[in-house]
């Protein structure tokens, strides 16, 4: 029986990941490919990320995981100090500071989330890492023909009452439909509103309010400035992209709603005041990104009265044809039984976790 549920559990977790590789948002789970922060974290092991969005505040001593601002990929190093600028980052198992070799301080919109911890050590699962990497490897470009199939088998399945029947079977799971759809449904409300919540951030500008010409991040006294903003859709499915003033000093040039195609990118333009003091100012813009099903008109509408509207109805959207489905399915209460046998694949699995963990 353990073995069976870690089984469902290690491919659920394959399967989550997969989806973050295709969207490119981390999903609560990550590895790292290096030995930066040995002994903490080594190479290849799997922790828990708690999404930025979820964390009341960032302290020394804390692990994280951020975009690296120079060359935009995912780092997991620890905080060891906080300057004005961001936060000071280090690996545990390097004697210089990431700002030390020349990446810039982390800024709140560079980082994803916090290693999950206990008692100040990371919840780890050492070198299930590079098994998940493994298999990605393995299904890459395969993934949506992938997910889509079984799921065209899972519903067939359902519909017709027909059973696929493996062979050499020796474990039966029985489950009623009615809870196989209230699974599967709280997982696309969750997942479908973390997708669209982790994407967004905050973006700061920081000026001097000052008598001298306006140049750059100097701005002269009850001058205005221009701040553009440029967002990139680095996902493969569109994305609608909200840009909204924070603080008092900001005004939007252009439309703030703009629809992002997969692989391109949108420019909004910002008008920024000065104070009337002699000063350092931070003037504060909210990036907000909604998958877009909903039409344009209803998305600004609704982000014009909270940034988090459209992302509830969003999910709404996406989550009622499944409702649909449960409501007309008259055989909500008859059980599924999944049998699972020692086929190849499951050889395979066993074989790779194995060569994983040695």
């Amino acid at each position: 029986m353990f073995k069976s549920f870690l089984i469902i559990a290690l491919i659920s977790i394959i399967v989550i990941q997969s989806l973050s590789f295709v969207l490119d948002v981390p999903i609560l789970f990550s590895f790292t490919m290096s030995n930066s922060m040995e002994p903490t974290i080594g190479t290849g092991d799997f922790f828990i990320v708690v999404p930025k969005f979820f964390i009341s505040d960032i302290r020394v001593g804390d692990i994280i995981l951020f975009y690296n601002p120079k060359y935009d990929f995912p780092v997991c190093h620890r905080v060891v100090g906080l300057t004005d600028e961001g936060y000071i980052t280090r690996g545990d198992n390097s004697p210089f500071t990431d700002q030390q070799a020349g990446i810039p301080p982390i800024r709140e919109e560079h980082i994803i989330g916090k290693v999950l911890t206990f008692q100040g050590k990371p919840i780890l699962t050492p070198k299930l890492g590079l098994l998940i990497l493994r298999i990605q490897l393995m299904i890459k470009g395969y993934t949506l023909p992938l997910a889509l199939g079984l799921a065209v088998l899972g519903a067939v399945s359902l519909v017709t009452g027909k059973e696929y029947k493996l062979k050499k079977r020796k474990r039966v799971f029985k489950l009623k439909v009615r809870y196989v759809f209230i699974g599967c449904l709280a997982f696309l409300v969750f997942f479908t509103a973390l997708l669209m919540v982790s994407k967004s951030q905050t973006v700061e500008f920081k000026y001097l309010a000052t008598d001298l010409p306006t140049h750059g991040y100097i701005i002269m006294l009850g001058g205005r400035s221009e701040w553009s903003i440029i967002v990139n859709n680095t996902s493969l499915i569109p994305f609608y992209i909200y840009v909204t003033p924070l603080t008092d000093g900001l005004t939007t040039e252009n439309e703030s709603l703009g629809l992002v195609m997969p692989g391109a990118g949108e420019e909004f333009k910002l008008q920024i005041r000065a104070k009337n003091k002699i000063g350092w100012y931070t003037e504060k813009a909210g990036v907000y990104l909604y998958i877009a099903i909903l039409p344009e008109d209803l998305v600004k509408k609704l982000a014009d009265i909270h940034p988090y509207a459209p992302i509830l109805m969003t999910t709404f959207a996406i989550c009622l044809p499944f409702t649909l489905v449960y409501f007309i399915i008259e055989e909500r209460d008859r059980v599924v039984r999944i049998k699972l046998g020692r086929e190849k694949w499951l050889k395979e699995l066993e074989r790779q976790l194995k060569e994983a963990l040695l």
